[in-house]
């Protein structure tokens, strides 16, 4: 492989993640809107539940909490996948940048 051959594979990958990551910052956000959702109706549904019977208005705070829970732990798989393709596209970048010659993204080891 040549040089230029190398620099499109990286742009490739860089287009790629940066195309991902986008989406996974769009799904978070519809995520984070759902939770939001979630919490609003589940408090007010388990107010109105909470006047019919103590046992309904309990089920309906368990099922809020518990759809809660479940998309918390989604936003942060989803936080996790956006740092982590955030990641690999600055490496991509910084490959880029190193293959044009500019170095200044690497640490010089100037310490050692």
């Amino acid at each position: 492989m040549n040089r230029e051959e190398i620099r499109n594979k990286y742009l490739g990958l860089r287009d790629m993640n940066e195309v991902r990551l986008s989406k996974l910052k769009k799904e978070q956000f519809i995520i984070s809107m759902s939770r939001l959702l979630v919490f609003a109706g589940g408090g007010i549904l388990s107010a109105i539940a909470f006047s019919w019977t103590a046992l309904s208005g309990a089920i309906a705070a368990f099922l809020t909490v518990t759809f809660f829970l479940i998309l918390v732990k989604k936003s942060a798989e989803y936080s996790d996948m956006i740092t982590f393709t955030g990641n690999l596209a600055s490496i991509n970048d910084h490959e880029i940048m190193a293959l044009d010659g500019d170095y200044t993204p690497f640490d010089g080891a100037a310490e050692l």
